[in-house]
């Protein structure tokens, strides 16, 4: 036993002293009552903590990512998706031209504009990410 160890294999006791490791039976044991520590113990308070935290976290943001619908449409009324579809056409029309004042329905490149223009505006009123939208895109100019 020592307050040091004294070369590989030597082990820490709960009581704070080391041990030799257990080659023969002549060497000295930890005192009665005293035990190597378990790998639970020789993490220390802080790796206790990150143990236990972060399955906890991992089920507090699960639980809140469900609670709030996932973020999937279903979550969000359609009746709302029709009424923001129709003002973010409205907007979106005036971002394009704002954006891009020669902007023409036959300009594949300004219709796709347009449609992304719509969409993030959709998605921001409904407070959902854009992929879980639906696919239909908006006809620039109606």
């Amino acid at each position: 036993m020592s307050d040091t160890p004294q070369g590989l294999g030597w082990w820490q006791a709960s009581d704070g002293k080391w041990y030799p490791p257990q080659a023969s039976s002549h060497q000295e044991s930890p005192p009665p009552g005293q035990t190597r520590g378990s790998w639970w113990s020789r993490l220390g308070k802080p790796g206790r903590i990150a143990i236990v935290a972060a399955p906890v976290a991992l089920v507090l943001v699960l639980g809140a990512n469900a609670l709030m619908g996932g973020g999937d449409t279903s979550s969000y009324d359609h009746a709302a998706y029709q009424a923001a579809q129709e003002q973010c056409k409205v907007i979106g029309l005036a971002q394009l031209y704002a954006l891009r004042p020669n902007a023409t329905a036959s300009n594949d490149d300004d219709v796709t504009f347009y449609a992304g223009l719509v969409n993030r505006c959709i998605a921001d009123r409904l407070g959902v990410d854009l992929k879980y939208l639906p696919n239909d895109k908006p006809v620039f100019g109606r």
